[in-house]
C-alpha cells in the first residue's frame, strides 16, 4: 500500500530529500499537493506540477513526476473504491486489484494498472486483456472520480466461464482447448486456448467468442462423426414388431393408404408404437435414421445458405409483441424504414388510431420462465394509478384494444403499439397519444397529423388541446411539445368515418314519422331522392348509369352500415350524374331535387380527392380550392338554417346534419389542408390524399379476425398481439393500397373469391371464373 512520506524537522519529506535535490519551491509545492489531495482535485495537482517546472525550466518525465505520484495516490481510502486495494506501487505506476467471483470453482482476481502517461492497463491473473477486443478506450486522468469510474467498470466486466459439454468424440477439444473439470470431476468444462478471459459490458452469455466457436466446431464434429456410425454400423436396435402385430398394422395402414409405398408403411408403423413409449426408450431403423440425418443436414445447409444470400431474403428477428411502447419494436419500425429508396418519405407522417373489438378472456402466458397473466385492461402505469386514485378495486377485463400505427406521406406504415382496453377516456388518450410522440421523436419520425373516427372518446381528446378556443378556429391544429421546432400537429379526421356519418344522417332525414331527422336547405334533402332514382335506373336504362349500385347500397343493416365503399358509391360522381338525368327524366317536378344535386356535388369533390393517388407537391393545387368550396356549401348551408326565424333550436337542428357530423367534415377538410400548408412549406415531400386515413388500420383488423384465426371474427388480446408479427411479416411495408375495399387488399379480409395465386390456363382454355366486373354485384 501506499504511505504517506514521513516529515524531517526541517520541515521537508526525508525519503524525497535522500533521493532528490529540492529547492524551497519544491518543498512549497510538496506540502500544498499534500493539503488539497483529500478533495481528490487530480487537475489542480497536475496544474500545480506543469507550474513548478515551467517556472524552472525543467522538463517533466516520468522520472521526475514519480516524486509527485505518492501525492497523486497518498492514501487507499481516498483513491482506491472498495473492494479494490493496491497491489503494486513504484513511482511510474500503481496497480489496484481486486478478487473476482469464482469460475468453474477456480479463484479469480482482475488487476488494473494505471501508468503515469495516463494509460491504464487491464490484467486477467496474468494475461493481460486487450482493452480494445472490449470496445474500451485505455485512457484516463488524474481524477479520484475518474479512477472510480475505471475500477467500476473492470467490477462490472463478466469472466468468461467456458461451454459445458458432456464430451467430445474427437481430438478438437485437447487441440484447441483447454477441458476442466468442476464439482468432482461430474461437469466438463471446455475452454478455448485464445479465450478472451473476460467480455465485454454488454455480453449476453457465460462465454467468450472464441469458447462459442471452438464449441460449434465440437459440436459439428460429433454430430458428423454420428452420421458416420449409424451409416457404416449394422443394426443393432431396429424396431421389430410381432409378426401377428404386424400384419394387423400394415393391414390398416393399408386401408388408409392403398398407394403408399413400403418404406412409408414401415416409417408409419415404427411412429406408431414410439408414440406410446418413453423419449429414452424409442427406437427406429437403420434406414429411417440415417434419412432423418441426411434430410436435417440438407435442411440445415440450405437455411443456412438461403439466409447468407441476402438477395433471395433476410429471416426477421423476433420481437415480443406486448402491451404498451417496446424499443425493440420501435428500432425495428426505424430499421425498415431506412431501407427503402425514398426513406425521407418515410420519417415524416402521422399516427393513426383506431380500436376493435376482442373477447374478454383472460390467459396464462408463460415467457422468460415466468408465468403472467394476460387480458386485463393495460393503459400503462399512470392509467393505473388514476384508476386506483378514482375508487377502482378491480382490474376490469379488457374488451378492445387500441391500435396506434404510424404512416408516412411516402406509404409507408408499421402498428408500434396496442393497449387492451375497457372503455378508453379522454384522459388516458391524451398521455398515450403525447408518449407515442416522444418515443417516435426519438427514432427520428416526425409526428404532422393524427387520424381518427369520430367517437365520443376521440372527439372529447381532440377538444383537450383546445380548451380555451374553439378548434375551428385553431385550425384544428396543436403545438408539438417534443418538438416546436416541428410542424404543428393538425387533427384530421377519418375521411372514410366523415363519409359514412354523412350517409347515415341522410338515411334519417325523411317525412314518415318517426323521423329525427328532415334534412332541409333551399329544398328537403330525403333519403326518398336516392331510392328512386336507383329505381328508375334499373327498371328503364339496360345500361345502368351507375353500374355500382345495387340493393345493399339501400337496403342497409346493421353490418353493411360499416362498409365504406356503400357510402361512397351513394355520394360519388356517378350519383351525382345519375341524380341530374334523373331531375331531367322527372320535369319541371325535378325541382325538389335542387339540394340534393348540391349536396352531391360537394360529397363527390370529397370523396374524388380523398381516394386520389396523384400527390400534391404544391399548396395552389386545385384539389385543396375544391375542397375548400365544398366546405362552404356545408359551412352556409348551416349558416343559412341558423339565420331562420320563428323556430327553436331542436327545429334548426332538425334541419341539418349533426353536431358532430358537421364538425367531423370541418376536422377532415380543414386539417388536411393544413396539413399540405405545413408539410409543403417546409419538407421536400409531397402528400398522397388517398393515404392521409385510417383504413391501413382496417386492414390489419381485417388480417386479425379472418386469415390469421380462421375466420375468427373476434380474438381475445393474447392471440391479438401474438399475431401482429404475422400481420407485419404477411403485407408490404410499402403501402400500395390505402383503401381497406380496394382490389388490393382483398385477400386479407376474405371478400375475393379468385384465387389469390391462380394457376396458369393453357393456350385456348376457357376460364370458369366470374369476370372482375360482376364479383361487387
Amino acid at each position: 500500500r501506499f504511505i504517506p512520506a514521513t516529515h524531517s524537522a526541517n520541515g521537508t519529506d526525508s525519503w524525497v530529500s535522500q533521493n532528490y535535490e529540492l529547492t524551497e519551491k519544491h518543498t512549497y509545492t510538496l506540502h500544498r499537493l499534500q493539503e488539497q489531495y483529500e478533495e481528490g482535485s487530480g487537475e489542480e495537482i497536475l496544474h500545480e506540477i506543469h507550474e513548478l517546472y515551467a517556472l524552472e525550466g525543467g522538463k517533466m518525465n516520468s522520472k521526475n513526476l514519480g516524486i509527485y505520484i505518492k501525492y497523486l495516490f497518498p492514501s487507499a481510502e481516498v483513491w482506491v473504491p472498495n473492494p479494490f486495494f493496491v497491489c503494486e506501487s513504484t513511482d511510474s505506476h500503481v496497480s489496484f486489484a481486486l478478487f473476482g467471483d469464482s469460475v468453474n470453482g477456480n479463484a479469480t482476481i482482475k488487476k488494473v494498472k494505471f501508468d503515469v502517461n495516463g494509460k491504464w492497463q487491464l490484467y486477467f491473473g496474468s494475461t493481460e486483456v486487450h482493452l480494445t477486443d472490449l470496445g474500451i478506450e485505455g485512457t484516463f486522468e488524474f481524477q479520484r472520480n475518474v479512477v472510480f469510474n475505471v475500477c467500476h467498470i473492470v467490477k462490472k466486466l463478466p469472466s468468461c466461464k467456458g461451454k459445458p459439454i458432456e464430451r467430445c468424440k474427437t481430438n478438437i477439444a485437447s487441440k484447441h482447448g483447454i477441458i476442466e473439470f468442476v464439482d468432482d470431476m461430474k461437469k466438463h468444462i471446455v475452454r478455448s486456448k485464445s479465450c478472451l478471459k473476460i467480455m465485454g459490458p454488454f455480453a449476453k452469455t457465460d462465454s467468450c467468442r472464441q469458447c462459442q466457436y471452438l464449441y460449434r466446431d465440437i459440436q459439428n464434429s460429433n454430430n458428423e462423426l454420428a452420421e458416420q456410425n449409424i451409416a457404416s454400423t449394422p443394426n443393432q436396435q431396429s424396431c421389430v414388431l410381432i409378426e401377428e402385430d404386424n400384419k394387423d398394422m400394415n393391414a390398416v395402414l393399408e386401408n388408409i393408404l392403398p398407394e403408399a409405398p413400403p418404406e412409408m408403411i414401415e416409417l408409419l408403423s415404427n411412429q406408431k408404437q414410439n408414440l406410446s413409449r418413453d423419449p429414452s426408450g424409442r427406437r427406429w431403423d437403420k434406414k429411417q435414421l440415417a434419412s432423418a440425418y441426411h434430410c436435417g443436414a440438407a435442411v440445415k445447409k440450405t437455411i443456412s445458405s438461403f439466409v447468407k444470400a441476402k438477395s433471395w431474403f433476410s429471416l426477421p428477428a423476433s420481437v415480443d409483441q406486448r402491451a404498451g411502447f417496446n424499443q425493440e419494436v420501435f428500432q425495428w419500425m426505424r430499421t425498415e424504414a431506412g431501407r427503402h429508396k425514398a426513406p425521407e418519405g418515410s420519417f415524416v407522417g402521422g399516427v393513426c388510431i383506431d380500436e376493435m373489438s376482442i373477447q374478454d378472456d383472460l390467459c396464462f402466458v408463460k415467457s422468460h420462465g415466468e408465468i403472467r397473466l394476460m387480458g386485463f385492461v393495460d393503459m400503462g402505469p399512470v392509467a393505473h394509478d388514476l384508476h386506483i386514485l378514482a375508487g377502482g378495486q378491480e382490474r376490469p377485463l379488457a374488451t378492445h384494444v387500441i391500435q396506434f400505427l404510424y404512416i408516412g406521406l411516402n406509404g409507408f406504415r408499421f402498428p408500434f403499439a396496442c393497449f387492451p382496453v375497457n372503455q378508453a377516456k379522454a384522459g388516458n388518450l391524451h398521455f398515450l397519444f403525447w408518449e407515442s410522440v416522444k418515443f417516435l421523436n426519438m427514432h427520428a419520425f416526425q409526428v404532422n397529423f393524427v387520424s381518427m373516427d369520430g367517437a365520443q372518446s376521440n372527439r372529447d381528446f381532440m377538444h383537450m388541446f383546445f380548451n380555451e378556443t374553439s378548434p375551428r378556429l385553431e385550425n384544428f391544429s396543436t403545438k408539438n411539445i417534443w418538438s416546436p421546432n416541428h410542424p404543428d400537429i393538425t387533427f384530421v379526421m377519418d375521411y372514410s368515418h366523415v363519409i359514412k356519418r354523412v350517409r347515415n344522417n341522410i338515411l334519417k332525414s325523411s317525412h314518415k314519422n318517426p323521423s329525427t331527422k328532415l334534412l332541409c336547405f333551399s329544398t328537403t334533402i330525403l333519403w326518398e331522392h336516392w331510392t328512386n332514382a336507383f329505381k328508375w335506373d334499373h327498371d328503364t336504362n339496360d345500361f345502368p348509369l351507375h353500374r355500382k349500385l345495387t340493393n345493399d347500397h339501400f337496403f342497409l343493416t346493421s353490418e353493411s352500415k360499416m362498409r365504406n365503399k356503400l357510402a361512397e358509391d351513394v355520394l360519388d360522381g356517378e350519383m351525382l350524374n345519375l341524380m341530374v338525368t334523373f331531375q331531367g327524366f322527372l320535369g319541371d317536378s325535378g325541382s325538389e331535387l335542387n339540394s340534393t344535386i348540391e349536396l352531391l356535388q360537394a360529397t363527390s369533390v370529397i370523396v374524388r380527392v380523398f381516394r386520389d393517388r396523384r400527390p400534391i407537391t404544391e399548396t395552389a393545387d386545385d384539389r385543396l380550392e375544391d375542397l375548400a368550396s365544398a366546405l362552404k356549401w356545408f359551412n352556409d348551408w348551416e349558416a343559412h338554417v341558423q339565420e331562420k326565424e320563428g323556430q327553436t333550436n331542436a327545429q334548426k337542428e332538425k334541419q341539418l346534419m349533426s353536431v358532430q357530423t358537421r364538425e367531423d367534415l370541418n376536422s377532415c377538410i380543414i386539417g388536411f389542408t393544413c396539413l399540405c400548408e405545413n408539410v409543403l412549406s417546409r419538407a421536400r415531400v409531397s402528400i398522397v390524399p388517398a393515404r392521409v386515413n385510417s383504413d391501413v388500420i382496417e386492414n390489419i383488423f381485417c388480417q386479425q379476425r379472418g386469415i390469421i384465426n380462421g375466420n375468427n371474427t373476434n380474438p381475445n388480446f393474447y392471440q391479438y398481439v401474438k399475431n401482429v408479427n404475422s400481420v407485419l411479416l404477411g403485407q408490404n411495408v410499402i403501402s400500395k393500397n390505402s383503401n381497406a375495399d380496394h382490389r388490393g387488399c382483398e385477400p386479407l379480409c376474405f371478400s375475393s373469391d379468385r384465387a389469390v395465386y391462380p394457376k396458369k390456363r393453357k393456350l385456348g382454355e376457357v376460364s370458369s371464373r366470374r369476370p372482375l366486373s360482376e364479383l361487387n354485384r
